[in-house]
């Protein structure tokens, strides 16, 4: 690798890293309590994983939302 190259390479990373750290955000917010979301220190990894959070949003009509969707993506796809 020519020299040059070192900071295109270190840019691109610096690109990934904030490109990917929201959505690593939002799946660990996901996994968290109330209390653990509204504390003032930025905890990245929980303790504990609440799966909570799903059981209630999946117990909604987010489904039903997602199976409309299906449907109208094949019957869309399919004209």
């Amino acid at each position: 690798m020519r020299l040059i190259q070192i900071p295109v390479w270190l840019l691109g990373l610096l690109a990934a890293v904030a490109w990917i750290a929201p959505f690593i955000w939002m799946l660990s917010t996901s996994l968290k309590s109330t209390k653990q979301i509204l504390a003032p220190n930025i905890q990245w990894i929980p303790k504990p994983f609440i799966l909570g959070n799903y059981r209630f949003v999946f117990a909604g009509p987010v489904v039903q939302g997602m199976g409309n969707s299906l449907i109208v993506t094949v019957i869309g796809t399919a004209i």
